[in-house]
């Protein structure tokens, strides 16, 4: 019997997977180009120039090119030939021409050899063709691409598959700008400097790592692996954006657009960028969103101390204010209740401001990444009882036994319990202290109408628990009844009344649904009440108003207004400028037309 033989045998690949790999791993045609200038940043080259039209791509460098047959069949014709270390900036297994190949027909010149590739039409197949000598009089072939000599660096012409459209044009050039932005190796893009050397840049601080630009106003810090675009990561994953451009290899995936969580590197740039987030966090009066995002998601696994996070307010409540730790702990002695709804949502603030419920803004939640208030809960217990146990706070054991106790609900919970419905309020339904008020609102309407350049707004009585004033952000603005006599308490009063009537004058919409306002909102709000004294004014037409209308009907002004005139006469005497006049008597003549009552 014939005795079994043995032999060894390799595992291969087949053609087919070589082909699927070549057009798979090719993303866009600017990630192609961006493969070819690094490969030419590999080969030693001292200058790279990429011409770029609808039609096509040429990427030329002066680097050493394939100087011999067996060059070329070892890491042209051979895919995942391994470099040896220490001889490439960034390649590790000579796959990346193969995202040339993908998009268009492409021709190589360099020394004395040409190969024109067409997966397309030839699969796996190329033409190799290989001149006797590199001189300046070599005979033009098929693999022309314009030039009558042969490159003696390596010249990549790519006549692509797909003409390109303006915009897709516009958006290579683009995105190619920016990923090859820091590359030490001048790069030319259709004749202009597009690189530059970080070592000769102005930074805001380097170690032996990396240079870094940061900002806690950019919402994107951007990583370069040695000058050369690798990821787009949120600030927030980091607590601080910019830009960070690393002096050695980073260890990144195959897709080159991640850097892995083993490089040591980037380990101690990650620790770099926690010490300034940090600095940064402590001397901010305020915190950016990606500043709070990324103290929270500390929050979150437990690497940060109590002291400092229980000082921080990275709560938001519906009405738009930061809380503590610690202030949340004090808003306990209220309620255990937490509800979570939009920013702004004026149900929900009148359910906190009724001390049913902590109203927690949904943003809190997406800066804590937990999906609903019961999660919320469960992350910040289990922060608060890591911190009690380890440094033995007291604080921190409080706020434990308030979250134990917590109660997650909705705000459909709450909903039966306020009516939030906004209703007109005839004037024949106001008492008559009331009714006269309401006229000295109309003073402030006019001035702060005067003072923002807009359209007169009237000024009408109305009826709510939600809300203070609403207005439909074009002519009208409505007064709940309670509110009115705010302005019955003199100056102060009348100043208050002043700050809410300019409020509603922001709103160029409606807000009775929503209470939420944006950073320009804010803004306009700051300039025009700090900036000009059209508070002061519209304060002091109403204490006017209030004067004259009680000695028109013959009766003596308030205390409140006697004291507002004594010292306003006072000022004068001593020499200052008394308020100027203000206000029409125009202006209020129609603001109680009876047709505003059904627009509430």
């Amino acid at each position: 019997m014939q005795k079994p033989t043995t032999e060894k045998r390799r595992f291969g690949i087949h053609p087919n997977l070589l082909h699927d790999i070549i057009h798979k791993q090719a993303g866009t045609l600017q990630k192609a180009i961006l493969e070819a200038v690094m490969n030419s940043v590999d080969a030693g080259a001292t200058r790279i120039d990429v011409s770029l039209d609808s039609n096509g791509v040429v990427i030329a460098d002066d680097g050493k090119g394939f100087s011999s047959r067996k060059e070329i069949e070892e890491f042209f014709e051979t895919f995942g030939t391994p470099h040896v270390e220490g001889d490439a900036t960034y390649g590790r297994f000579r796959m990346g021409r193969g995202q040339c190949f993908s998009f268009g027909i492409n021709h190589w010149e360099t020394k004395r050899f040409r190969m024109r590739v067409d997966v397309k039409k030839d699969g796996l197949d190329y033409d190799l063709e290989e001149s006797a000598e590199s001189a300046p009089d070599a005979q033009r072939s098929m693999f022309d691409a314009g030039n009558d000599a042969f490159y003696d660096g390596c010249r990549i012409r790519i006549d692509l598959y797909n003409k390109l459209l303006p915009s897709e044009l516009s958006e290579v050039e683009r995105e190619l700008r920016a990923w090859v932005a820091w590359v030490s190796v001048p790069i030319h893009l259709n004749g202009v400097l597009t690189s530059e050397d970080p070592a000769k840049a102005k930074w805001t601080s380097e170690t032996d790592d990396a240079y870094f630009k940061l900002t806690a106003n950019r919402s994107v810090l951007t990583v370069y692996n040695q000058g050369v675009h690798v990821m787009n990561a949120p600030a927030s994953r980091y607590g601080i954006g910019g830009f960070v451009v690393s002096k050695h290899r980073l260890d990144v995936n195959f897709a080159r657009n991640d850097v892995q969580n083993t490089c040591p590197v980037f380990k101690r740039i990650k620790a770099h960028l926690a010490k300034h987030s940090a600095e940064g966090s402590k001397t901010t009066r305020k915190l950016t969103e990606t500043q709070k995002t990324h103290l929270a998601r500390q929050i979150v696994s437990c690497d940060i101390d109590w002291q400092t996070a229980s000082k921080i307010s990275l709560i938001t409540d519906v009405d738009g204010k930061s809380i503590s730790l610690d202030g949340l702990r004090s808003r306990f002695y209220q309620t255990h209740e937490m509800i979570s709804a939009p920013r702004g949502d004026r149900t929900a603030i009148k359910v906190g401001q009724m001390h049913m419920a902590i109203p927690i803004a949904q943003e809190t939640l997406d800066r804590f990444d937990v999906k609903d208030v019961q999660s919320l809960i469960a992350v910040l217990l289990r922060f608060a009882k890591r911190s009690a146990k380890q440094h033995q706070n007291w604080y921190a054991r409080y706020l434990a036994d308030c979250l134990e106790k917590a109660v997650p609900k909705t705000l459909e919970d709450y909903r039966h319990l306020v009516n939030a419905t906004y209703s007109a309020v005839a004037p024949k339904d106001l008492s008559p202290g009331r009714r006269k008020l309401l006229s000295t609102a109309s003073k402030a309407s006019s001035v702060i109408s005067d003072a923002l350049s807009k359209p007169y707004r009237r000024v009408h009585a109305g009826s709510s628990e939600v809300a203070l004033a609403w207005t439909d952000g074009v002519r009208d603005i409505w007064i709940d009844q309670n509110t009115i006599p705010m302005m019955s308490l003199g100056y102060q009063g009348c100043a208050r009344f002043a700050a809410l009537m300019l409020h509603e004058y922001m709103h160029d919409g409606p807000d009775t649904e929503t209470h939420e306002h944006d950073a320009e909102f804010y803004e306009n709000f700051h300039d025009a009440a700090v900036h000009s004294d059209v508070i002061g004014k519209a304060a002091t037409a109403m204490m006017r108003h209030m004067a004259s209308m009680a000695r028109s009907e013959g009766a003596k002004p308030t205390d409140r207004v006697l004291l507002f005139e004594d010292n306003e006469e006072t000022l004068v005497r001593a020499g200052a400028k008394g308020s100027e006049p203000t206000g029409s008597d125009e202006a209020e003549q129609d603001d109680q037309d009876p047709s505003v009552l059904k627009a509430a």
